[in-house]
């Protein structure tokens, strides 16, 4: 039926009614709000003034110079691809939060390409705090996309970020570079779900505080300090000092925590880190019970990288060990270090317990502490598979050692002398310790096969061939063994105590030290039989390896 020309008005008056109160569509957007709090889906709050970012890769802006503090509330599910977020040139803190029924509305990260990349670039010139509020259900990472997250600090500037509610990864992965050193932090107060790899690189800290669900992997590249132990790059209950920080923090379920990283210096307070420290307590913050289990209960895979764990103190309604039980520690290959200490003397101690130790080919460890075997524990479930000699008493120079654990029995984060490790070590009831200088080496090289030799000098070989379990070295000059003999190590282990040391001349090539090739894993295999090892080396202080 032929319309008249009244319908026609009325219907084109009614479709242009409909085009003027169909809603904007998002876009990428610039908050244009200088302090207060303001609606993030209320268009005129941004510029362009006719859309707000609410899409898979859209950008979200929120980096212009604020005069005050800001909030930016989401009243639906918000989706971004990209979100820039900081006073452009100031001091002032940035919330987001959620509208409404508090804990309903959820920000996510999400990538137009699937398995794609989303961004948070979060900067600072000053010093400040940015904060997913609890009243936000969570922020979550979408579908399958990653999130790259770098810290943009420069100069003197300080920056915390803080996620009060739940940030859920979602099975994906999170990236987390470029952070200024000691002046930027990731506090997660609010649960950390999902799985997937969260890898940290910067040279500021994750600061873990309350219990986590977080059931993926950390790979811990960064410290917070300068290159020491001060705080890790994952800190689990640390930084008492810190207004909102507690000593409380735990991550039992992480699949695994990998630590790369190496020694640079021996420097105080600690031998210096280049990469990935992890801190598990404080040994400040005084607590009414006691923390339980903060590590990881599964796996941590050390390639060179560093554990400080500083027990807690109690505040006298509680007085048993402070523990963390780990079913495998993998020392994968480098140099690492493990330290107990700060327990004070409230606590029957700080007790690490590895089920399973492996090692890679050429790792060793530096373990230190001020009483290992005493209220410092670190306790080797499988620690026969490392145990190389005849298996004697304590007190005797038959000492069974694992060759590639030097230890440090009065370390301390101010004594300089314990910067280093002292000597070989054992393995009792109670844990690691390091054999006791006056009691568990011979001084003679001509003990026997079985024993630990301590000396200064070759002189003792006369002039036959020897073999002895290990050998502590401690001239500072050159020594000679003698032209043609043969000293041979059968653990492995030779230790320098000191740093100036060759144990040939080059005029006497013929001389062999031959330490016999070990196992390196927690699965013996065959040996390959001895290996000539060069006629003149330079001195480390670390055990040298069992091949």
């Amino acid at each position: 039926m032929p319309t008249t020309p009244t319908q026609r008005l009325i219907a084109c008056a009614f479709t242009f009614a409909v085009l003027a109160t169909a809603p904007t569509f998002a876009g990428d957007a610039t908050w244009n709000q200088l302090s207060g709090t303001h609606d993030w889906d209320t268009a005129a709050n941004w510029l362009p003034s006719d859309t707000f970012p609410n899409g898979a890769g859209e950008v979200a802006n929120l980096n212009i110079d604020i005069t005050g503090s800001v909030q930016s509330v989401i009243n639906q599910d918000i989706t971004v691809g990209t979100l820039n977020w900081g006073d452009a040139n100031g001091a002032q803190n940035w919330q987001i939060g959620g509208g409404g029924v508090a804990g309903t509305h959820t920000l996510i990260f999400e990538s137009t390409t699937p398995g794609g990349d989303t961004f948070l670039n979060v900067t600072a010139v000053g010093t400040s705090t940015n904060v997913f509020l609890s009243t936000l259900n969570k922020v979550m990472l979408g579908g399958t996309s990653n999130l790259l997250w770098t810290a943009g600090v420069s100069g003197a500037a300080s920056h915390v970020l803080n996620t009060n509610t739940v940030f859920d990864t979602n099975g994906n992965n999170v990236t987390i570079t470029g952070a200024a050193n000691q002046r930027t932090a990731w506090n997660v107060f609010g649960d950390l779900q999902g799985d997937g790899t969260i890898t940290y690189s910067g040279a500021g800290g994750i600061n873990v505080v309350g219990t986590k669900s977080f059931a993926g992997t950390f790979v811990i590249n960064g410290s917070r300090s300068s290159g020491g132990l001060d705080f890790g790059g994952l800190s689990i209950g640390t930084r008492t000092n810190v207004a909102g920080l507690n000593p409380s923090g735990a991550i039992p379920d992480a699949a695994e925590i990998i630590i790369n990283g190496h020694i640079i210096s021996n420097t105080i307070p600690a031998n210096r880190q280049s990469g990935g420290v992890v801190v598990v307590g404080d040994g400040v913050g005084v607590l009414t019970a006691n923390p339980g289990q903060r590590l990881t209960q599964n796996l941590i895979t050390f390639n060179g990288g560093s554990l400080d764990h500083r027990g807690a103190l109690s505040d006298g309604s509680w007085s048993d060990a402070v523990q963390d039980t780990v079913a495998v520690m993998n020392f994968n290959c480098g140099y690492n270090q493990v330290s107990a200490e700060r327990v004070g003397v409230t606590t029957a101690g700080t007790y690490l317990n590895a089920t399973t130790v492996q090692r890679g080919d050429g790792a060793s460890l530096f373990a230190r502490a001020d009483n290992w075997a005493g209220t410092r524990r670190f306790i080797i479930g499988n620690a026969n598979d490392f145990l190389i000699g005849a298996g004697g008493a304590d007190d005797t120079t038959t000492k069974s050692i694992i060759p590639w654990i030097g230890v440090s029995n009065t370390y301390n984060p101010s004594n300089a002398a314990a910067q280093n490790p002292e000597g070989f070590t054992t393995h009792t009831a109670n844990g690691i310790r390091s054999l006791a200088l006056a009691t568990e080496y011979s001084t003679d090289l001509t003990a026997g096969a079985s024993h630990n030799v301590n000396t200064n000098s070759f002189a003792g070989m006369g002039g036959v061939d020897r073999t002895i379990n290990a050998l502590r070295f401690t001239a500072n000059n050159q020594q000679n063994i003698g032209e043609g003999l043969t000293l041979t190590v059968a653990s492995g282990g030779v230790f320098f105590a000191l740093t100036t040391v060759t144990l040939a001349s080059s005029i006497h090539q013929r001389t062999k030290l031959l330490t016999p090739a070990r196992s390196t894993s927690a699965r013996p295999k065959a040996s390959s039989g001895p290996s000539s090892a060069s006629s003149t080396r330079s001195a480390r202080r670390s055990p040298a390896p069992a091949a």
